[in-house]
Protein backbone atom coordinates (compact mmCIF):
# COMPACT_ATOMS: atom_id res chain seq x y z
CA UNK A 1 0.00 0.00 0.00
CA UNK A 2 1.94 3.23 -1.14
CA UNK A 3 4.69 3.49 1.19
CA UNK A 4 4.48 1.28 3.62
CA UNK A 5 5.90 -2.03 2.16
CA UNK A 6 9.70 -2.42 2.58
CA UNK A 7 10.38 -1.98 -1.05
CA UNK A 8 10.47 2.07 -0.42
CA UNK A 9 12.52 2.04 2.92
CA UNK A 10 15.09 0.03 0.72
CA UNK A 11 14.55 1.99 -2.99
CA UNK A 12 18.03 3.28 -3.82
CA UNK A 13 20.07 1.32 -1.26
CA UNK A 14 20.41 -1.78 -3.35
CA UNK A 15 23.38 -1.23 -5.44
CA UNK A 16 24.96 0.12 -2.41
CA UNK A 17 23.73 -3.37 -0.20
CA UNK A 18 25.29 -5.17 -3.18
CA UNK A 19 28.56 -3.20 -3.87
CA UNK A 20 30.44 -6.07 -1.88
CA UNK A 21 28.54 -9.22 -3.32
CA UNK A 22 30.46 -11.34 -6.10
CA UNK A 23 29.62 -11.11 -10.08
CA UNK A 24 27.73 -14.34 -9.75
CA UNK A 25 24.92 -12.36 -8.12
CA UNK A 26 24.07 -10.39 -11.55
CA UNK A 27 22.24 -13.69 -12.78
CA UNK A 28 19.49 -14.41 -10.49
CA UNK A 29 18.90 -10.46 -10.42
CA UNK A 30 18.64 -9.84 -13.86
CA UNK A 31 15.65 -12.87 -13.57
CA UNK A 32 14.08 -11.01 -11.37
CA UNK A 33 14.27 -8.26 -13.57
CA UNK A 34 12.66 -9.88 -16.41
CA UNK A 35 10.22 -11.62 -14.52
CA UNK A 36 6.64 -10.15 -15.54
CA UNK A 37 5.37 -11.83 -12.48
CA UNK A 38 7.06 -9.74 -9.40
CA UNK A 39 6.71 -6.17 -8.64
CA UNK A 40 7.37 -3.52 -11.53
CA UNK A 41 8.73 -1.47 -8.51
CA UNK A 42 10.50 -4.25 -7.44
CA UNK A 43 12.04 -5.07 -10.95
CA UNK A 44 12.84 -1.45 -11.54
CA UNK A 45 15.08 -1.24 -8.24
CA UNK A 46 16.91 -4.37 -8.78
CA UNK A 47 17.59 -2.79 -12.54
CA UNK A 48 19.63 -0.25 -10.72
CA UNK A 49 21.80 -3.26 -8.45
CA UNK A 50 22.53 -5.21 -12.05
CA UNK A 51 23.70 -1.65 -13.77
CA UNK A 52 25.91 -0.95 -10.70
CA UNK A 53 27.22 -3.62 -10.89
CA UNK A 54 28.10 -3.87 -14.54
CA UNK A 55 29.65 -0.56 -14.05
CA UNK A 56 32.05 -1.68 -10.85
CA UNK A 57 33.05 -4.84 -13.10
CA UNK A 58 33.94 -3.47 -16.53
CA UNK A 59 33.35 -1.02 -19.60
CA UNK A 60 31.99 -3.51 -21.40
CA UNK A 61 29.81 -5.15 -18.66
CA UNK A 62 28.21 -2.15 -18.52
CA UNK A 63 27.39 -1.36 -22.13
CA UNK A 64 25.98 -4.89 -22.50
CA UNK A 65 23.98 -4.23 -19.55
CA UNK A 66 22.87 -0.99 -21.11
CA UNK A 67 21.52 -2.25 -24.24
CA UNK A 68 19.63 -5.46 -22.20
CA UNK A 69 18.10 -2.99 -20.22
CA UNK A 70 17.17 -1.10 -23.46
CA UNK A 71 15.21 -4.08 -24.88
CA UNK A 72 13.05 -4.57 -21.37
CA UNK A 73 12.26 -0.31 -22.32
CA UNK A 74 11.32 -1.15 -25.77
CA UNK A 75 9.49 -4.22 -25.14
CA UNK A 76 5.54 -3.22 -25.21
CA UNK A 77 4.43 -6.15 -23.98
CA UNK A 78 6.19 -5.05 -20.32
CA UNK A 79 4.94 -2.70 -17.72
CA UNK A 80 4.24 0.84 -18.23
CA UNK A 81 5.04 1.76 -14.86
CA UNK A 82 8.47 -0.49 -14.99
CA UNK A 83 9.83 0.52 -18.10
CA UNK A 84 9.32 4.22 -17.29
CA UNK A 85 11.70 3.82 -14.24
CA UNK A 86 14.07 1.51 -16.09
CA UNK A 87 14.53 4.68 -18.74
CA UNK A 88 15.24 6.36 -15.90
CA UNK A 89 18.26 4.65 -15.23
CA UNK A 90 19.06 5.36 -19.33
CA UNK A 91 18.86 8.57 -18.40
CA UNK A 92 22.04 7.89 -15.79
CA UNK A 93 24.04 6.20 -18.62
CA UNK A 94 23.08 8.80 -21.75
CA UNK A 95 23.89 6.78 -24.92
CA UNK A 96 23.60 8.30 -28.30
CA UNK A 97 21.79 4.61 -29.61
CA UNK A 98 19.43 5.09 -26.97
CA UNK A 99 18.07 8.74 -27.54
CA UNK A 100 15.15 7.95 -29.74
CA UNK A 101 14.03 5.17 -27.23
CA UNK A 102 14.04 8.05 -24.53
CA UNK A 103 12.46 10.39 -26.55
CA UNK A 104 9.59 8.10 -27.90
CA UNK A 105 8.99 7.45 -24.28
CA UNK A 106 8.98 10.84 -23.26
CA UNK A 107 6.35 11.60 -25.84
CA UNK A 108 4.07 9.23 -24.72
CA UNK A 109 3.84 10.74 -21.30
CA UNK A 110 1.53 13.57 -20.00
CA UNK A 111 -0.78 14.54 -17.18
CA UNK A 112 -0.08 14.42 -13.52
CA UNK A 113 2.87 11.56 -12.66
CA UNK A 114 5.03 12.34 -16.24
CA UNK A 115 8.92 10.59 -15.04
CA UNK A 116 10.70 12.46 -17.16
CA UNK A 117 10.08 15.18 -20.21
CA UNK A 118 11.95 16.07 -23.32
CA UNK A 119 14.06 18.79 -21.25
CA UNK A 120 15.22 16.32 -18.75
CA UNK A 121 16.28 14.30 -22.24
CA UNK A 122 18.43 16.96 -23.50
CA UNK A 123 20.13 18.12 -19.57
CA UNK A 124 20.83 14.76 -19.37
CA UNK A 125 22.49 14.28 -22.92
CA UNK A 126 24.26 17.96 -22.04
CA UNK A 127 25.98 16.67 -19.63
CA UNK A 128 27.81 14.32 -21.44
CA UNK A 129 28.77 12.14 -18.16
CA UNK A 130 27.48 8.97 -16.18
CA UNK A 131 25.94 10.38 -13.33
CA UNK A 132 23.43 6.93 -12.18
CA UNK A 133 21.03 9.36 -9.44
CA UNK A 134 21.85 6.05 -6.58
CA UNK A 135 25.18 6.94 -5.80
CA UNK A 136 23.95 9.86 -2.98
CA UNK A 137 22.42 6.31 -1.61
CA UNK A 138 25.98 5.03 -1.36
CA UNK A 139 25.80 5.11 2.44
CA UNK A 140 23.02 3.06 4.18
CA UNK A 141 23.79 3.38 7.75
CA UNK A 142 24.12 7.43 7.65
CA UNK A 143 21.12 7.84 9.44
CA UNK A 144 22.48 5.95 12.53
CA UNK A 145 25.57 7.86 12.71
CA UNK A 146 25.88 10.09 16.06
CA UNK A 147 26.61 12.98 14.29
CA UNK A 148 23.42 13.03 11.65
CA UNK A 149 21.99 12.05 15.38
CA UNK A 150 22.66 14.79 16.91
CA UNK A 151 21.88 16.80 13.82
CA UNK A 152 18.21 16.10 14.03
CA UNK A 153 18.00 16.36 17.86
CA UNK A 154 19.15 19.87 17.32
CA UNK A 155 16.43 20.20 14.48
CA UNK A 156 13.98 18.72 16.73
CA UNK A 157 14.76 21.44 19.25
CA UNK A 158 14.13 24.26 17.05
CA UNK A 159 11.06 22.74 15.51
CA UNK A 160 10.03 22.59 18.98
CA UNK A 161 10.72 26.20 19.71
CA UNK A 162 9.37 27.38 16.65
CA UNK A 163 6.01 24.93 16.68
CA UNK A 164 4.84 26.89 20.48
CA UNK A 165 6.48 30.59 19.35
CA UNK A 166 8.73 30.56 22.33
CA UNK A 167 11.29 33.19 23.10
CA UNK A 168 15.05 31.74 22.52
CA UNK A 169 15.84 33.68 25.22
CA UNK A 170 12.87 32.49 27.89
CA UNK A 171 14.56 28.88 27.18
CA UNK A 172 18.01 29.98 28.10
CA UNK A 173 16.61 31.52 31.26
CA UNK A 174 14.25 28.51 31.69
CA UNK A 175 17.39 26.34 31.07
CA UNK A 176 19.59 28.04 33.75
CA UNK A 177 17.15 27.66 35.93
CA UNK A 178 16.62 24.05 35.53
CA UNK A 179 20.23 23.70 35.93
CA UNK A 180 20.54 22.76 32.34
CA UNK A 181 22.03 25.51 31.05
CA UNK A 182 25.14 25.20 28.41
CA UNK A 183 24.32 20.85 28.33
CA UNK A 184 23.17 19.38 24.78
CA UNK A 185 19.25 19.50 24.59
CA UNK A 186 18.12 15.87 24.64
CA UNK A 187 15.12 13.95 25.03
CA UNK A 188 13.71 11.68 27.58
CA UNK A 189 12.67 9.75 24.59
CA UNK A 190 13.60 10.03 21.09
CA UNK A 191 11.55 12.42 18.68
CA UNK A 192 9.41 10.06 16.03
CA UNK A 193 10.53 11.28 12.58
CA UNK A 194 7.84 11.15 10.13
CA UNK A 195 9.26 8.35 8.15
CA UNK A 196 10.67 6.14 10.50
CA UNK A 197 8.89 2.94 11.99
CA UNK A 198 5.73 3.46 14.02
CA UNK A 199 6.62 2.51 17.65
CA UNK A 200 3.53 0.61 18.01
CA UNK A 201 4.96 -2.60 15.69
CA UNK A 202 2.43 -2.33 12.63
CA UNK A 203 5.36 -2.19 10.36
CA UNK A 204 3.95 1.40 8.97
CA UNK A 205 5.94 3.95 8.64
CA UNK A 206 4.65 6.89 11.34
CA UNK A 207 2.76 9.29 9.52
CA UNK A 208 0.97 6.51 7.85
CA UNK A 209 0.08 5.31 11.48
CA UNK A 210 -0.04 6.61 15.01
CA UNK A 211 0.48 10.03 14.04
CA UNK A 212 -2.80 10.49 13.35
CA UNK A 213 -4.07 9.81 16.45
CA UNK A 214 -1.74 12.08 18.13
CA UNK A 215 -2.38 14.83 16.07
CA UNK A 216 -6.03 14.21 17.15
CA UNK A 217 -5.54 13.83 20.92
Amino acid sequence: EEDETLQEWFSGYWPALFRNKPWSVVEPLREICTDQTCDWFMRSNIMEAVLDLAHQQSEVELEQSLDWAAQIVADEEEDWECRLLIANNLLDYPRDHHRTLLNDMAARQSGFGVHFDERDINRAYARGTDAPSWERFNDPWYFYESREIEKRQQRWQKEDRDEYNIDPGIIDVMARESGYHDQTYQRETPKIGRNEPCPCGSGKKYKKCCIEKVSIV
